[in-house]
């Protein structure tokens, strides 16, 4: 990536500036990246101060996603887990917790 998408150079800065933003664009346009850098931006400025919640429609796009929130965020103090329906929820809960300690 050597220069921001459009859906990067509408969301990117007005997520730093901590307003909320809606993005829509084609597959492929960077999405992920127009939301996963800012919060990781702000989570390599304080590591202890940020916690995020990202929703999608599918088991799969949530472990894309995280996928690529840990590529993107792998010189940062990252601590991410996949929560999906099905699944043991006391498992789910303690792998939470887990991360968030």
């Amino acid at each position: 990536m050597k220069q921001p998408t459009p859906v990067q150079r509408h969301c990117i800065p007005k997520i730093l500036a901590g307003q909320n933003v809606f993005g829509l664009a084609q597959i492929e346009s960077g999405k992920t990246a127009a939301f996963a850098l800012p919060i990781l931006q702000h989570l390599s400025k304080d590591p202890y101060g940020v916690f995020a919640l990202v929703l999608t429609h599918t088991r799969e796009l949530a472990y894309k996603l995280v996928e690529q929130f840990r590529a993107f965020g792998a010189g940062v103090n990252l601590r991410d887990t996949v929560i999906v329906g099905d699944m043991d929820m006391i498992n789910e809960a303690q792998t939470l917790m887990q991360r968030l300690m």
